[in-house]
């Protein structure tokens, strides 16, 4: 595309971010909309240069918005995701999916300097991070440094292995620990986790739900909430483990964990396909062959009287990783998920296997893959 085509976008972006401010928020929004605008078409690579004006306009007043506490009832100006994406009639799952390409492009967070507003400047103005990550204000320190070390406490009674506590808490883990060496029981879990919320407050969960792990201190606790739900799953504590996940959705949409691929997997394993279904929908944005089999999947379950479509499922399944068939076939053995993976890799199979819980160990299902295969000329 021209430089000429692409100032043209800009231009067009622009009046649309402006008109949006002038008619819902205010002109600090309108500037720090435009800034952002131009920033972006400073880049040497620039992002709106394809993809619909329209959402590129939604995310960026979106982004504007998470890191302004703009979905937040007790500020002003206030605005839901819903608002933005109603007037700009697009999709709030594929806005938030751009929003965060824009957050990470600048690394925008709460009271940056950029593109804060003067409110959430102020809001933030004074604080740090101390030795262990956390943010804190600064006449607070050791307010700060007292809740640190409760938590420590909390822990050190829990588990005397829990934890880490050679430092005050080595809180930028809080710690993702390694299920084969964890001596921590549920209740130590749901302890650790009452009291943070305890200590943070109900307000804190509520200002800063949506953008959860925006913000580094939470951090340690979305991964222990990861663990615990993971415990509670092995423990045969299915549907709490299930809510414990979704609760986590709620805090970060964004999903920077991934949760979601677990998840998925656990709400087929209990014949949820309606909760499965809403959940791929979405994250549909993303060409992910944990999508494609848990839809082929669920299509077979459920009997499906389409068998082209079925079809048509498979076919994309496949080509999105075919060694994933030959491992549901073959009952191949996999004991752990690969410390890393590629798409469309047998590295991705075996993490696909290892997280499907079993899922496709159904005689119907393999004899309909199977079927599926030979119809495509997989099968000899």
């Amino acid at each position: 595309m021209s430089k000429e085509k692409i100032k043209e976008r800009e231009k067009e972006i622009i009046k649309m971010v402006s008109e949006y401010c002038d008619d819902e928020l205010n002109e600090e929004y309108k500037n720090l909309a435009i800034a952002l605008v131009e920033k972006m078409g400073r880049k040497h690579e620039v992002p709106f240069k394809r993809g619909k004006l329209e959402i590129w306009a939604s995310a960026i007043i979106y982004a504007l918005g998470q890191i302004n506490f703009l979905f937040d009832k007790s500020f002003e100006p206030h605005k839901t995701a819903d608002d933005i994406c109603n007037y700009f009639n697009t999709k709030k799952s594929t806005v938030s999916q751009k929003a965060k390409v824009i957050r990470d492009m600048f690394n925008m967070y709460h009271g940056d300097e950029e593109f804060s507003t003067e409110k959430c400047r102020d809001s933030f103005s004074g604080f740090g991070k101390d030795p262990n990550g956390f943010i804190f204000k600064g006449e607070d320190m050791f307010e700060n440094t007292q809740t640190l070390q409760l938590i420590s406490d909390i822990i050190t009674e829990s588990s005397n292995s829990f934890f880490s506590t050679d430092t005050l808490m080595d809180l930028d883990e809080f710690k993702h620990l390694g299920l084969n060496s964890i001596t921590a029981t549920l209740d130590d879990y749901e302890h650790i986790i009452n009291e943070y919320k305890k200590i943070k407050g109900k307000e804190y969960f509520e200002e800063n739900k949506g953008f959860f792990w925006g913000l580094a201190e939470t951090r340690p606790f979305m991964r222990t909430l990861d663990e615990y739900a993971t415990r509670l799953w092995d423990a045969g504590k299915k549907e709490k483990a299930v809510e414990t996940f979704k609760y986590m959705l709620d805090l970060n949409p964004d999903d920077n964990q991934g949760i979601r691929y677990p998840l998925v997997n656990y709400l087929i394993n209990l014949n949820k396909y309606g909760d499965a279904l809403e959940l791929i929908n979405e994250f549909r944005y993303e060409e992910s062959a944990i999508w494609y089999y848990s839809l082929l999947l669920i299509a077979i379950k459920q009997d499906l009287d389409d068998d082209d479509f079925i079809q048509e499922l498979f076919e994309a399944a496949y080509n999105t990783n075919p060694y994933i068939v030959d491992y549901i076939i073959s009952k191949k053995e996999i004991y752990e998920v690969p410390p890393f993976y590629s798409p469309g890799d047998e590295s991705e199979a075996e993490m696909y296997m290892v997280i499907s819980e079993g899922n496709w160990n159904d005689k119907k299902a393999i004899k309909t893959l199977k079927k599926l295969m030979e119809k495509s000329g997989y099968l000899n």
